[in-house]
């Protein structure tokens, strides 16, 4: 038979303390779910505290004046604090994690002075879902210099009420940081922040602060500081490649942002990872979560992310019994093409498709390119004209086969992207 409550009563002599989910005893299985009052209260030796129960409710005085615990950890999902002064004067307690930030219900109503006289804490950050925090939660925990509810750039619903002197003579306590939203600003008493230093700044997502602001009463004599409510993370794929600026971030007054890509000496920029090409970037509005990586390739002139040049260059004979036709194609490092139209002995070569009459070409390559080299017999000259040869060329078709590109010409004949005559 599962029994569902085991309650700790005994101060055990350890420094480091580990409460499981279950315990096991004569033949039956405890879930872990309560630490009675005054449980661990004076133990002088114990200096960690980690807490593995899945839900997990602390009485008063459960862990109160242990001088040297100096660390406390919930890897719980629901955490009650159910009655006063748990963690007050453990004076060396610098660290309080809740493992479980976005998932952790907390349940803080009854813990009166939890944090009373913990004169080593520093930081805290509180799971988005606490809700409350009770009358002298921090009160006189003088090294205290910054509060979280929650973590910054994620959506959820902030704390709804603080009750009498949460912050007194907190005499170092410069931030105080409400990540998240509600329609309404969370309820005072008029001595909520009593004795709190008048240089603490309430931080908070620039759609929350109009509601704090809006709702006057007891927030009027508050400073408040507004932080942007959107992460907007952009980095470079491989800083060997490039670097990335950012020219403009969005802020609370300002939405807009600006970011460009700058590829290093022998390397190109080829896309942003959300799969867009502008560089630099503009957004007229930033909306929502912005977290892309710059994309660099090597080459300096658009070669694709494997490193393989974007476009095709292709020059071949109309006839290879007429001439022949020698290329050098473009590369990532040299974008630049040339062909020679080579005729054969007793043949002379007349102008190429798009009706230029050098016989050698050198081409900087910014699309796919295809030439054909027209031959003619001198005792038979042709009589096609520049159109009509441009017509025909214009018939040939591509091929791909096995990832490769080839030309299929009207007359049957197959070339591959080199202009090499395969069939």
């Amino acid at each position: 038979m599962r029994k569902t409550v085991l309650t700790l009563v005994a101060c055990l002599l350890t420094c480091s303390l580990t409460i499981p989910a279950t315990v096991s005893y004569g033949g039956n299985t405890y879930n872990i779910t309560h630490i009675e009052h005054h449980a661990f209260y004076g133990c002088t030796n114990l200096q960690q505290v980690t807490i593995d129960a899945d839900e997990i409710t602390l009485n008063r005085y459960a862990f109160s004046h242990c001088p040297y615990l100096a660390q406390v950890t919930f890897n719980s999902s629901t955490v009650t604090l159910a009655g006063e002064y748990i963690f007050s004067n453990d004076g060396r307690l610098a660290t309080v994690q809740f493992s479980q930030l976005d998932a952790t219900q907390c349940y803080f109503s009854s813990a009166t002075g939890a944090f009373m006289d913990c004169t080593g804490l520093q930081q805290i950050v509180l799971p988005r879902l606490t809700e409350e925090l009770p009358d002298y939660f921090f009160l006189r925990c003088s090294a205290l210099r910054e509060v979280h509810f929650g973590m910054p750039h994620q959506a959820y619903r902030t704390i709804k009420k603080f009750g009498n002197e949460v912050f007194a003579n907190c005499t170092n306590l410069a931030k105080v940081y409400l990540h998240g939203w509600s329609s309404v600003a969370p309820t005072l008493t008029a001595t909520s922040f009593k004795d709190m230093p008048s240089t603490t700044k309430f931080i908070m997502p620039c759609t929350y602060s109009s509601v704090i602001i809006g709702a006057r009463g007891y927030w009027a004599n508050v400073t408040i500081e507004e932080e942007w409510d959107k992460e907007f993370y952009v980095v470079s794929a491989d800083e060997n490649m490039g670097s990335v600026v950012i020219v403009k971030a969005p802020d609370c007054s300002d939405m807009t942002a600006t970011i460009a890509a700058y590829p290093n000496e022998k390397y190109s920029f080829y896309q942003w990872s959300d799969g867009s090409t502008e560089n630099p970037r503009n957004w007229t509005e930033v909306t929502e979560n912005v977290n892309i990586a710059a994309v660099f390739t090597q080459g300096e002139h658009g070669c694709n992310k494997d490193g393989i040049f974007p476009y095709m260059f292709s020059a071949f004979a109309d006839n290879e019994s007429f001439g022949s036709v020698d290329t050098k194609i473009p590369t990532c490092d040299d974008p630049s093409a040339r062909a020679y139209a080579r005729p054969n002995t007793g043949y002379e070569f007349v102008r190429w498709s798009d009706g230029d009459r050098n016989a050698t070409r050198n081409v900087t390559v910014t699309g796919d390119t295809y030439l054909q080299a027209l031959f003619q017999d001198p005792a038979d000259p042709i009589s096609e004209g520049v159109e009509e040869i441009q017509a025909a060329t214009t018939r040939s078709t591509k091929l791909l086969h096995d990832g490769h590109l080839f030309i299929l010409r009207p007359d049957g004949t197959v070339f591959n992207a080199q202009g090499a005559r395969v069939k």
